[in-house]
């Protein structure tokens, strides 16, 4: 099904968080690194999570520079949970304020599988 849609970008969206902050995986010394797509179809409206553990770097080849997945749309799982750290502080840097988990559902289609989890539950992975 991926392969009848059209998945060119000008650009892949790279966000930089605010604040002084840092993304980083469950291990405290990790930065979070990957690429999410998030796809809905136009007929139906059913949105699709998609996650990959590698960033998609657009200066790969000359392909990517017009179609930054191409090769890459394979990569995607829509299988897996995925959960990653938002901490106030530099990677491999801890302190006063705990980090937090943020986790995805697999195959997540709306909002409500986006879980902020609270920093003194026993699901914060962060900690």
């Amino acid at each position: 099904m991926l392969g009848a849609l059209d998945l060119r970008l000008k650009s892949p969206e790279k966000f930089e968080m605010p604040w002084q902050t840092s993304l980083q995986t469950t291990n405290i010394n990790k930065k979070f690194e990957g690429s999410m797509l998030i796809i809905r179809h136009p007929r139906s409206g059913t949105i699709n999570t998609l996650y990959w553990n590698k960033p998609i770097n657009q200066n790969d080849s000359a392909v990517a520079a017009t179609n930054p997945l191409a090769g890459n749309i394979g990569n995607f799982s829509a299988n897996s949970e995925i959960t990653f750290c938002l901490s106030p502080y530099p990677v491999g840097q801890s302190g006063p304020i705990p980090r937090q988990s943020i986790v995805v559902s697999k195959n997540a289609r709306n909002a409500s599988d986006v879980k902020l989890i609270d920093l003194d539950s026993v699901d914060n992975k962060c900690k």
